[in-house]
């Protein structure tokens, strides 16, 4: 179960990752919200590499560590739609963050 579920884990945040890649080289944002973004990919970057060993307990970590930043680049950003999207990985954050809590039960 758990190498089915870090696999499909790391899918997700590579999606997240390439979406923000894509967001940044094909819409106009201000300076501002590129440096809001790369700080979001490396958050991303962080919680990549730790899945990728399958390490519940780092990946409990970084989760954390991700949710405490996620919001706070959520209110720093002035565009509506990368608001809008880090809400989306907010949220897929939360739902890592219990499976992984479910694994170590």
């Amino acid at each position: 179960m758990s190498e089915e579920f870090f696999s499909k884990v790391r899918i997700d945040i590579e999606e997240q990752k390439r979406a923000l890649s894509t967001f940044a080289t094909r819409t106009d944002v201000s300076q501002n919200d590129k440096a809001i973004l790369l700080k979001a990919e490396y958050y991303l970057l962080r919680l990549s590499r730790v899945l990728y060993v399958n390490k519940i307990d780092s990946a409990l970590f970084r989760i954390r560590e991700s949710q405490n930043a996620f919001p706070e680049l959520r209110s720093k950003t002035k565009n509506l739609l990368l608001k809008n999207h880090y809400e989306k990985i907010i949220r897929l954050l939360i739902k890592i963050q219990s499976e992984l809590a479910s694994l170590t039960k």
